[in-house]
C-alpha cells in the first residue's frame, strides 16, 4: 500500500509504501525485518521465523532511546509474551503491538509531530 502524506518529512525516514514482505523508506527497498526511527535504520533486526522475539532482542531498539517503541508484528497479530512488555516498559519506554499497516501509520504519524519513536517491524 503506498502512503501520502503532506508534510516537512523529506529529511525524516518516514515509510513512503509497505507490503507484507517489504517497506519503502527514502525510495530504498527494505525487504528484512528492520527497526526505523526519524534518522536511523536498523537492518536485519534479529527475530525469528515464527515471529517471536525475546527481550534481548529489543535491546538494540532500546538503545536508540525512543519514548515509545511500536512494534509491528507482520501481516497477522502476534501478542508479545508478557515479560516482554515488562521489560520494555520497565525501562520507561512506552510500548505498543500491532499489525505492520497500523504500525507504521502510527510510526508515520509520531514522527511527523517530532516524537522520538521507534518502529520495530516483522516482514515476511
Amino acid at each position: 500500500m503506498k502512503i501520502e502524506l503532506e508534510s516537512g518529512l523529506h529529511d525524516k525516514n518516514r515509510i513512503s509504501a509497505y507490503a507484507d514482505d517489504h517497506i519503502i523508506v527514502r525510495d530504498e527497498y527494505i525487504r528484512s525485518s528492520c527497526v526505523i526511527t526519524a534518522d536511523k535504520i536498523l537492518y536485519s533486526w534479529k527475530t525469528y521465523a515464527d515471529g517471536t522475539v525475546a527481550c534481548s532482542d529489543f535491546d538494540p531498539v532500546i538503545s536508540l532511546g525512543p519514548e515509545i517503541i511500536l512494534f509491528g508484528t507482520g501481516k497477522n497479530l502476534v501478542i508479545p509474551d508478557m515479560e516482554l512488555c515488562a521489560y520494555i516498559q520497565g525501562k520507561n519506554i512506552g510500548f505498543e503491538f500491532m499489525y505492520n499497516g497500523a504500525a507504521i501509520r502510527s510510526y508515520n504519524i509520531l514522527i511527523s509531530e517530532e516524537r522520538n519513536v521507534a518502529v520495530a517491524l516483522l516482514l515476511s
